[in-house]
C-alpha cells in the first residue's frame, strides 16, 4: 500500500518496531506495521531460529 511504502522511506524497521511499541505511529500505520513488517519479521526470524537448531543438530551427530 501507499502508506506502507511511505513509513518504509521514513523509518527503519528497528525505529517502526520501537515506535509501534511505545504507540508513537498513527493508529493506521500502527495497523500497517503489523500486517507487513511483524509478518516479514516473524519469517525472518523462525528461518533463524531453524538454521540455530540445525546447527545443533548437526554438531550433536557429527559428535557422536
Amino acid at each position: 500500500t501507499e502508506l506502507w511504502k511511505e513509513m518504509r522511506a521514513k523509518y527503519t524497521y528497528h525505529e517502526m518496531y520501537y515506535r509501534a511499541w511505545v504507540g508513537s505511529l498513527s493508529p493506521d500505520e500502527n495497523k500497517i506495521f503489523w500486517l507487513f513488517a511483524a509478518g516479514h519479521e516473524f519469517k525472518v526470524w523462525c528461518m533463524q531460529r531453524f538454521l540455530v537448531e540445525l546447527k545443533e543438530i548437526m554438531s550433536s551427530v557429527s559428535k557422536a
